[in-house]
């Protein structure tokens, strides 16, 4: 298997990312699409790992100014990174960790010093092999359980 990722440029590989999030988040994880859909996608840089012309995996990545508000990564001075989904079939071949490095090197890129998630609970692990640390105590976010996590670039 030979996955790319790469940034979604256009309108149809945003599609694909929105495809990806919503078998995971909505049909499988059961989050409502109000919660999913929160007005931040057209602000964001998205990722998409493509497996041939398959999109098989996804990423988010929200600018934060210095009150910590969501705005486009280009005037910010962190990242939230999120929405981060490989499909089923997929998962534990490294997709994830591609997509994050791809997000965290862009952001560095861009001159960003600081990333920072929302990890639901049992994915911690992946999270903190790549550098996250967990802050403050666990909450509950759409009903899964939540670590707020952040590290430097």
């Amino acid at each position: 298997m030979s996955v790319v990722v790469r940034t979604a440029e256009s309108p149809e590989e945003r599609l694909a990312a929105w495809r990806i999030r919503e078998r995971v988040f909505i049909d499988e994880q059961g989050i409502a699409e109000a919660i999913e859909r929160d007005g931040l996608d057209g602000i964001a840089w998205h990722f998409v790992a493509w497996d041939s012309e398959t999109a098989v995996g996804t990423a988010r990545v929200v600018g934060l100014d210095a009150r910590n508000r969501p705005v486009p990564p280009a005037v910010a001075t962190a990242v939230k990174i999120g929405r981060m989904a490989v499909l089923p079939s997929k998962r534990r071949l490294g997709i994830g960790k591609r997509l994050l490095d791809a997000a965290l090197e862009l952001a560095r890129q861009n001159g960003l010093r600081r990333a920072e998630l929302s990890a639901q609970a049992y994915v911690v692990p992946f999270y903190e092999q790549a550098g996250f640390r967990v802050e403050g105590d666990a909450y509950v976010e759409a009903g899964i359980p939540h670590r707020h996590m952040s590290r430097a670039l």
